[in-house]
């Protein structure tokens, strides 16, 4: 029938979505590249892991005790050792202070101890592990000598361990190292080592608590996240379908799928707006996406809870519903996904009245304005009623 609805059909639907769901991860990446380096995420993020391995690098060198392995795994000596200094160990992470110290300080200590103890002060731990027990004896002298001098300018609570493991941090990120002389450096070589000083840098003359860091870690996160999903469903949910016009996304135009009212009325702003802001980004997408974050924060039963009900909502829609198939986001714009070879689609629903009207009285030899014109189709939600003309 001529006002039927021609929906798409549910192989070219799932492959426009594949198409889409690609260039939605490509952009979505790229947006967050961009934010990340407007503010520095992955140096906060590097400052964060390497505050943590500092804690369990010391306590793994003085105590003999290895904080990043897991309990359960451990021998029943390795657990005595881990219950005896498990507390300390905690205490000194809530205790974490900034150690705001230059670069230019932290490698003349690294020099100093070096020439002193004939040992290297920022040895790696698998370095470390290939000492000697006098060289480990010497590291731990030239360690507490040198921690000695942080913290009478930090304090107490000063780690010597977490400036060390900023430097070896990028150092190995960049593969470079940060005592050599500039001067003799490749270009390659050159541009590393700039890379690593700048973000060791930043590191150090902007450190912060390690759970001051982690906050803003997780901070930074979300707002990536959701800052990315926003404008590349702002670009290809939104803008994209109105200059391809018909609601067609890159996928949906390749494969020659459309998306109108279901009374057979092109979409426009509002109907996209809606069907992409409150349908997709903010039920189908923020949602899920918040409760996995309530999940992973410990809010597991009502975040599964919740998840699955949206999950099941959206397969019971799909299924009850099978004249249009929709989904959520296509419930709240009262919009239908067809395929646009086959679909007549009008421009405003007056274009879309008065061809009914023509259609119904070039059927039927009436006038149509003596017609009573109704449908029982999903092309329209009401009928259309001309008075009789007196006579």
């Amino acid at each position: 029938m001529i006002f039927d609805i021609q929906k798409a059909s549910l192989t070219k639907r799932l492959t426009a979505f594949i198409l889409d769901m690609i260039l939605f991860a490509v952009f979505a990446t790229g947006f967050a590249w961009v934010i990340g380096l407007i503010c520095d995420y992955d140096t906060h993020l590097d400052c964060s892991v390497a505050t943590q391995e500092s804690y369990t690098t010391y306590y793994q060198r003085f105590y003999d005790v290895d904080f990043s392995k897991q309990y359960d795994k451990l021998s029943d000596a390795d657990k005595a050792i881990w219950d005896a200094h498990s507390e300390a160990f905690n205490t000194l992470v809530q205790n974490d202070v900034p150690v705001t110290i230059e670069i230019e300080k932290l490698l003349e200590y690294r020099t100093k101890y070096l020439n002193s103890h004939n040992v290297d002060l920022f040895a790696t731990q698998k370095e470390y592990d290939e000492f000697t027990a006098e060289q480990k004896e010497a590291w731990k002298s030239a360690y507490t000598a040198c921690q000695e001098e942080l913290r009478a300018i930090y304090g107490e609570n000063a780690l010597l361990m977490k400036p060390i493991s900023y430097v070896l941090k990028f150092e190995s990120k960049h593969n470079t190292d940060l005592t050599l002389n500039k001067s003799a450096l490749k270009k390659a070589e050159l541009r590393d080592y700039n890379k690593a000083y700048t973000k060791c840098t930043r590191g150090l003359t902007k450190d912060v608590p390690y759970g001051q860091r982690m906050m803003l870690v997780l901070s930074f996160t979300i707002m990536m996240v959701s800052i990315s999903i926003l404008l590349s469903m702002a670009l290809l949910e939104f803008a994209v379908p109105l200059i391809f016009r018909n609601g067609q996304t890159i996928g949906k135009k390749v494969f020659g799928i459309a998306v109108m009212h279901e009374n057979g009325v092109k979409v426009n702003t509002i109907t996209m707006f809606i069907r992409t802001f409150l349908g997709k980004y903010a039920v189908e997408t923020m949602s899920p996406a918040l409760l996995i974050l309530l999940l992973f924060m410990g809010n597991g039963a009502l975040s599964i809870v919740v998840f699955a009900l949206i999950i099941l909502f959206e397969i019971v829609l799909f299924i009850w519903k099978k004249n249009t198939r929709p989904f959520i986001h296509d419930v709240f714009a009262k919009t239908v996904c067809v395929d646009l070879a086959s679909q007549m689609i009008f421009e405003t629903e007056e274009e879309m009245l008065a061809f009914r009207r023509a259609t119904y009285a070039e059927k039927s030899g009436d006038r149509p304005e003596n017609a009573l014109y109704n449908t029982s189709n999903a092309l329209s939600d009401s009928f259309v009623e001309v008075k009789k003309e007196d006579k």
